[in-house]
């Protein structure tokens, strides 16, 4: 018998790595949060008890330490791993232990998580929300003061009154002084690469608008080693207040403009340099763009800065 292949007539599928049965046929789940990229990992099954638990709780720990560093993957995508992953351990549990004889050696499943440096990393979300609440305690939203209503009365093309603070890979600090200089609007057929094959549109009465944002580094902690100066901290209102979804995946678009350059986090900046960087949004088709927003990091709730559109 081969591995993976169960006897002729068993009901039970075999363990894809070590050939016992019974196994569960279970797909584990990892995931990755890069700032604005993201990494998804999955490894599918027939596993039996013993193989299934060790992948599991390898990917599992993997994904506490390395899933929560990207806006995105905080909100959705790594709770979704873990509880995805949790259903998968209910399913190995419920298998008993192979017998002995099978044709592969079986992994071993090591230490329980609760028992892993890896479980610590349950407690980054928490650390993320006790930096927002600190960070609204130093600035709470709508506060109203003689900055906050020059702030509002910017107009696009003019550049942010103070430098605003960017961290780097190295926790360096430096400091940008942000253009937001135009929009430009696309078409609703531009979104139609992002269709699944056979289902509905994926942004129906939708469009994209492409903002265009120029950066420069004044001061700080310089040379800078791979900030994010425009990724999840620009946006874009539309009448109503309506918010734009931010796309990442600038380079894969057909529609992107040729003058339309994405940031690249990989990029060294030093004093004076500035770059004009671009973000797609998908938007209302039917509502006007009225606001270009900054704000401090990517968590933030509220606006630090924002740019009046002009008819």
């Amino acid at each position: 018998m081969a591995w993976g292949q169960a006897p002729a007539g068993s009901p039970y599928p075999a363990c894809r790595i070590c050939g016992a049965i019974p196994a569960a046929d279970v797909t584990v789940r990892g995931h990755q949060g890069i700032l604005i990229m993201m990494r998804f990992q999955s490894l599918k099954g027939p596993f039996c008890r013993n193989c299934g638990t060790a992948v599991l709780r390898e990917m599992t720990g993997k994904t506490l330490w390395q899933g929560w560093w990207s806006p995105f993957s905080v909100i959705a995508f790594t709770p979704f791993t873990l509880i995805s992953n949790l259903t998968v351990r209910a399913k190995l549990n419920k298998l008993p232990p192979p017998v002995p004889g099978q044709p592969g050696q079986q992994l071993d499943p090591g230490a329980p998580l609760r028992r892993r440096p890896a479980a610590l990393g349950a407690l980054i979300p928490l650390v993320w929300v006790l930096f927002l609440v600190i960070q609204n305690a130093i600035h709470p939203a709508g506060a109203a003061t003689s900055e906050s209503v020059k702030r509002s009365a910017l107009k696009l093309g003019q550049p942010s009154p103070q430098a605003q603070e960017v961290l780097d890979d190295d926790m360096k600090e430096g400091k940008f002084v942000i253009t937001p200089q135009r929009v430009v609007m696309g078409k609703p057929s531009d979104l139609d690469e992002w269709d699944e094959v056979g289902k509905e549109k994926m942004y129906p009465g939708a469009t994209l608008a492409w903002l265009y944002v120029n950066a420069k580094l004044v001061g700080g902690d310089t040379p800078l080693s791979g900030p994010t100066v425009t990724a999840g901290r620009v946006g874009l209102l539309s009448e109503g207040g309506r918010q734009g979804t931010p796309l990442t995946f600038l380079e894969d678009l057909k529609s992107r403009p040729a003058d339309c350059q994405p940031e690249k986090i990989s990029a060294t900046w030093r004093k004076g340099e500035d770059h004009t960087l671009c973000v797609p949004f998908v938007v209302p088709e039917a509502r006007k763009i009225t606001t270009v927003t900054y704000t401090r990091n990517a968590l933030d709730t509220a606006p630090w800065l924002k740019w009046a559109i002009d008819s």
